[in-house]
């Protein structure tokens, strides 16, 4: 796969998986329609695929300040997100999975902008009661080919050929088979992706997973005084 180069070069690879007679030369400038249709598909499916996972070679670390506009309820403190955001992994070193015990560490992404409680940011505010800064980790919208993982091109070149699949070959007969192989795919990019990742021990509040489970119309059995703790 060194031959990949730039967004021509997997929208050629979703081609091939169509057994597509001929390639494309440019999505910038498309002269004909199955260069209009990659045009059209390009950029969404790349974002759509970035949002499947916690990619290693996309993840990136920003600290952001509090916004002056405050949240109506619920939340203390508005962090508006970066530009190029495209999901969130941790929060302050914690995932939503991995909430302390004795902290009410809660967050919710909404509209271009994290909210938080008081608690998540270690008090809420500093010696002058301005709010603290935001550690995040996130997948940020990643277009430099040349740096994406090879199984993750492989995974968005499929991904795209199944958005391509009709536009292309005027008919659905070939998503089926697509699917199928795609998913493969997906499962061996996930796997080696989890190997790279460190694996991360904290202690997850059983609390707080009821509290989410039974927000989600989940099941989590009865509430003890331990799972309070």
């Amino acid at each position: 796969m060194a031959g990949i180069i730039g967004p021509v070069g997997v929208c050629n690879l979703a081609l091939s998986l169509l057994n597509s007679p001929s390639t494309i030369n440019s999505i910038e400038t498309p002269t004909v329609p199955t260069e209009a249709a990659c045009a059209l598909w390009y950029d969404h499916t790349r974002q759509e695929t970035l949002r499947e996972m916690n990619w290693n070679f996309a993840l990136k670390r920003a600290e952001l300040a509090a916004s002056t506009v405050t949240p109506a309820f619920g939340y203390d403190y508005k962090y508006p997100l970066p530009n190029d955001f495209i999901r969130l992994v941790r929060v302050n070193g914690y995932s939503e999975d991995e909430i302390p015990r004795d902290r009410d560490f809660s967050f919710s992404v909404e509209n271009g902008a994290i909210l938080t409680g008081n608690s998540l940011t270690s008090g809420g505010t500093d010696s002058d009661g301005n709010p603290l800064a935001l550690r995040i980790t996130y997948i940020y919208d990643i277009t430099d080919v040349s740096k994406f993982d090879r199984l993750f091109v492989k995974l968005l070149a499929h991904n795209l050929a199944i958005n391509l699949a009709y536009a292309v070959t005027s008919k659905n007969t070939k998503v089926q088979s697509l699917i199928d192989n795609t998913n493969m795919v997906r499962m061996k990019a996930y796997s080696v992706n989890g190997q790279e990742s460190p694996i991360v021990r904290k202690e997850v509040s059983s609390w707080n997973t009821r509290r989410r489970n039974s927000a989600s119309g989940a099941y989590a059995g009865p509430v003890t005084d331990l799972d309070r703790a």
